[in-house]
């Protein structure tokens, strides 16, 4: 899938297209996204590049700190150990597992992430070190939160494993981010 789509899907949830490009140069700038040629020689981003740039724009705060942010949102796990960044990957990947998730609700500050499934359930996500301290409560977490809250709407990531199951050539695997 091109960057220059997923930004126009972002986009399309974002009111500040300048934002969304500011986020994409800086993700690039880090190495975090491919850079390239323009329109139809622009590199592909794989399914782990889209999820890692849709968690930087969903988070929100400021451009320049979108690395940070985003990084260390991807890096949160769930009760499985399983990373917020590889399950947005899967997602992206997968028409329907994206339909399965009806919003991310993300918390740069603290980091951590809550996941609304369609099914009622809810999947919370952590730095690795919280999961082990004594009397950890994840459903209380969001509760004692203060602060800037971003948002991923469920429609975002339909619209991106749509895209990118069009784009995707046959028999490529998932992507690895350092």
């Amino acid at each position: 899938m091109k960057i220059a789509a997923a930004q126009r899907n972002l986009s399309l949830y974002d009111l500040a297209d300048k934002r969304v490009e500011a986020i994409a140069t800086q993700l690039r700038g880090a190495g975090l996204l491919p850079k390239g040629g323009r329109g139809p020689y622009a590199p592909d981003a794989n399914e782990v590049e889209i999820a890692l740039f849709t968690i930087a724009v969903g988070a929100g705060g400021k451009v320049a700190d979108a690395v940070e942010t985003a990084m260390g949102l991807a890096k949160t796990v769930d009760a499985d150990g399983l990373q917020l960044l590889k399950v947005l990957a899967h997602a992206v990947s997968d028409t329907d597992k994206a339909h399965s998730i009806q919003c991310v609700y993300l918390f740069p500050g603290r980091p951590m992430a809550r996941m609304a499934l369609r099914d009622g359930l809810t999947r919370h996500f952590f730095a690795p070190a919280h999961w082990t301290a004594h009397g950890f409560n994840p459903d209380a977490q969001g509760q004692a939160f203060a602060g800037p809250i971003g948002f991923i709407g469920g429609a975002v990531l339909d619209q991106m494993a749509l895209d990118f199951a069009q784009n995707q050539p046959a028999g490529d695997d998932a992507g690895e981010l350092s």
